[in-house]
């Protein structure tokens, strides 16, 4: 019995010891977390916070417009040609055309490999495509250079140009008047049925129609191109 008491002694006092040293290891975590969280808000008070005193800070996919000097002037129509949206028609339908034709020519290879198609009926369609995409080629050469309108601005300085692109839609150019070739230098007589549009900075010459166009201000349209009739 006395060496059971003297155990338990021994054991209380062991427990106490080690009770004091766990209470003393969980303040000092208790210290070191608080102080760790006194620091750490320490530094994010000391972070400014961004300000949004602006709506550009919320972007979009599409860039700003940017106006070029051309298109804040104002432009008075001096010429028109109707006809330019037949040329859109017709330039559109031919494409549409030619990629059908295209497309057909892959399957007509494969029924003639298994032997569903006569020679005869390769050779045609492949000179079909072919023969379209020239066709395709020549027409656009020529109606991509069709002026459909011309606009002055009113100082008479600057004209716009509109004709087709390749894929049948519109296109402006700048042109300043100075640029502008007479028709007389151009090398067309007065009774031609369509005019040259030339520049003497560029190479490239587009075409006009007085017969079949119109000109909505013979005024400005003689003063920059010359007198016609």
């Amino acid at each position: 019995m006395a060496q059971l008491f003297i155990k338990s002694v021994r054991f209380r006092a062991i427990y106490a010891q080690l009770s004091v040293r766990i209470w003393k290891s969980k303040e000092l975590c208790r210290a070191t977390f608080t102080a760790r969280e006194m620091t750490s808000s320490y530094l994010l008070s000391s972070i400014k916070k961004p300000q949004i005193q602006s709506t550009h800070m919320f972007c979009t996919s599409a860039p700003p417009d940017i106006k070029t000097e051309d298109d804040t002037k104002n432009f008075n129509l001096i010429y028109k040609f109707p006809g330019i949206q037949y040329c859109r028609a017709i330039s559109r339908l031919k494409l549409l055309q030619t990629t059908l034709t295209v497309l057909l020519i892959p399957p007509i290879y494969y029924y003639y490999l298994q032997g569903q198609l006569s020679q005869f009926t390769v050779v045609y369609f492949t000179g079909t495509a072919v023969f379209a995409g020239f066709m395709l080629y020549s027409l656009s050469y020529y109606l991509r250079r069709i002026i459909g309108m011309i606009y002055v601005d009113d100082d008479v300085t600057t004209l716009k140009v509109s004709y087709l692109t390749f894929w049948g839609n519109r296109r402006n150019l700048f042109v300043p008047v100075e640029d502008v070739k007479k028709l007389s230098e151009t090398g067309d007589g007065k009774r031609e049925l369509i005019f040259q549009f030339g520049r003497y900075s560029s190479p490239d010459v587009l075409y006009f129609t007085t017969r079949f166009g119109q000109i909505l201000d013979r005024e400005k349209f003689t003063f920059i191109f010359g007198e016609i009739k």
